[in-house]
């Protein structure tokens, strides 16, 4: 392997584990905001059942916000996953892994 492709695989694997390690930050952020999201839930459950209407619907609110949030980073997860399938696709290709 001449030094210019030893570089670009070298590059290459940087790259995707910098990728990989985006990843694994998004899984962590949505495991997050999904306990967070229950508890959340539980929350506007129990104002619900107190009566406490305004309480329950700022809950709710919270809960829609957080809802939104885990969609965008699920997107996050869904194009990361698809980077790093061509990546490790390529690198293959190349015989570098």
């Amino acid at each position: 392997m001449t030094a210019s492709k030893q570089r670009g695989a070298e590059e290459l694997r940087t790259q995707i584990a910098t990728l990989e390690a985006e990843l694994a930050d998004a899984e962590r952020s949505l495991a997050a905001l999904g306990t967070q999201m229950r508890a959340v839930e539980a929350s506007a459950m129990n104002a619900i059942r107190s009566g406490k209407d305004y309480e329950a619907r700022a809950f709710l609110i919270e809960q829609r916000s957080k809802i939104e949030d885990a969609a965008a980073i699920e997107a996050d997860i869904k194009v990361l996953r698809a980077i790093l399938d061509e990546c490790y696709d390529f690198s293959r290709s190349m015989g570098l892994r």
